[in-house]
């Protein structure tokens, strides 16, 4: 007979897992263990082998050859980094699901056949405010993975949504690239979510710009003109439209039935 004590009340100091990897047969208990305190950090935690080996009673040769087992097992994959076309070290991708269930863009698939629309009606974005402002220069131009609760990623699900309404033949895109362009906007140009996403809906409504602004590039690259523009017709337009504009909150299904 076993019994189990648990803490009562979490509120600091636990983590959520999706478990099955702890049922795995396949992968040892030591790969197990290892597995949980990794996907335990932060998920822009760097590690390296000298600091894991420290955190345990395993060496640093019994450490690199767990990570090799979970290497193996698809838990963890090894991609190179380059920065101006040199080599720039090494990034490990960790995985709660082994890598061969995952897509390749390196995240596991959030959304499930059942969940057609993961998203609330109206998401919650995150201001510029809220973003962390801890990251360094390497990592804000470091190209990264974005999962479908990401800021970045439901930005691109809204101006793709609102491309078709105007063009339903419209050629699905990279997702991973167009995000990394709106996390450019953030980060490095200081845009405002909320504010990325107003000009969104001005651009797909607008009947010359709808033609010309298809993409995050081609947004970023107009933003100043475009929200002059934008304020310009909210002036000027009905009151209807410049109420539509003023009151606007963003919502990925906006014009579906």
């Amino acid at each position: 007979m076993t019994t189990i004590y648990r803490l009562q009340k979490k509120e600091h100091n636990y983590v959520v897992l999706d478990k099955r990897f702890l049922q795995n047969r396949e992968i040892s208990w030591q790969a197990k263990g290892l597995l949980s305190y990794m996907l335990s950090m932060p998920d822009d935690w760097q590690f390296n082998l000298r600091d894991l080996a420290k955190r345990s009673v395993n060496g640093r040769d019994s450490t690199q050859s767990i990570i090799k087992e979970l290497i193996a097992a698809g838990y963890i994959r090894r991609r190179q980094l380059k920065e101006k076309g040199k080599f720039a070290g090494n990034e490990l991708l960790i995985f709660e699901v082994p890598d061969s269930d995952v897509p390749r863009t390196g995240k596991p698939d959030t959304e499930s056949p059942e969940m057609d629309n993961p998203e609330p009606e109206k998401p919650s974005l995150l201001s510029n405010k809220e973003l962390s402002n801890k990251s360094t220069k390497k990592d804000i131009c470091r190209k990264q993975v974005y999962d479908a609760d990401s800021n970045e990623m439901k930005l691109v699900d809204y101006l793709i949504k609102r491309i078709k309404i105007n063009n339903p033949n419209f050629r699905e895109p990279n997702k991973q690239k167009w995000s990394d362009t709106f996390r450019k906007m953030m980060q490095i140009d200081n845009r405002n979510p909320r504010e990325i996403s107003e000009l969104i809906l001005y651009v797909q409504t607008d009947d010359f710009e709808m033609a010309n602004v298809l993409s995050p590039e081609k947004l970023r690259k107009r933003y100043d003109q475009l929200v002059i523009k934008m304020k310009k017709g909210a002036l000027t337009n009905s009151s209807t439209t410049n109420a539509r504009v003023q009151s606007y909150q963003f919502n990925p299904n906006e014009g579906e039935e």
